[in-house]
C-alpha cells in the first residue's frame, strides 16, 4: 500500500528534474529528458502533446492527487498501513464512513484532519495515536468548562 504514496513522490521528483532544468544539454542529459517524460507519460496513462501540454498534465495530477484533503487523509492512512477499519477505530467512527471522507462523498471530521497533518508530518503511528488522544481530552475538557462543569475528565 505504500507504493502509491512512493510512486507519486517519484512523479514528483521527476517533474522537479525536469523543471528546475537539473539536467545539462549534452547528449546523454537529452535522453534522460526523453527517459523521464516517457515514463511520466506511462504513469499518468496520457501522452504530452507539447511542452505546455507536459506542464499542464502533470501540475493537474499532481495537484488533484496531494490538495484534496480526501486524497491526502487516503494516502496518510496507506503511509501508515492500515486499513480503513483500522484507521475508523482510531478515528472512533465506522470503516463506511472513513470510506465516504476518502471518496470525498462527506467532510473529513477534525480528528481525521489532525491524523492527515500528524500522518504527513512522519510521525509514528503510537505517536499519532497518544496525540489525537490527548486532543479528544483536552477538547472534551473545553467543552465541559464552557458548559461550567470542572474537573470532570
Amino acid at each position: 500500500m505504500n507504493e502509491e504514496f512512493e510512486r507519486l513522490e517519484k512523479i514528483k521528483r521527476l517533474y522537479q528534474t525536469i523543471c528546475k532544468k537539473e539536467l545539462g544539454d549534452d547528449p546523454g542529459s537529452l535522453q534522460k529528458r526523453v527517459d523521464i517524460i516517457r515514463y511520466l507519460e506511462k504513469e499518468l496513462r496520457t501522452e504530452f502533446k507539447s511542452t505546455a501540454d507536459f506542464h499542464q498534465k502533470v501540475q493537474a495530477y499532481l495537484a488533484g492527487y496531494t490538495s484534496s484533503p480526501a486524497a491526502r487523509l487516503k494516502r496518510a492512512r496507506k503511509k501508515l498501513k492500515l486499513l480503513q477499519a483500522e484507521l475508523a477505530a482510531i478515528l472512533d467512527c465506522s470503516r463506511s464512513f472513513v470510506a465516504m471522507m476518502e471518496s470525498g462523498a462527506k467532510p473529513l471530521i477534525k480528528q481525521a484532519l489532525e491524523f492527515t497533518d500528524l500522518a504527513e508530518s512522519g510521525l509514528p503511528l503510537a505517536e499519532i495515536k497518544k496525540r489525537l488522544k490527548s486532543n479528544k481530552i483536552n477538547n472534551l475538557q473545553e467543552e465541559l468548562a464552557q458548559e461550567g462543569v470542572e474537573n470532570a475528565v
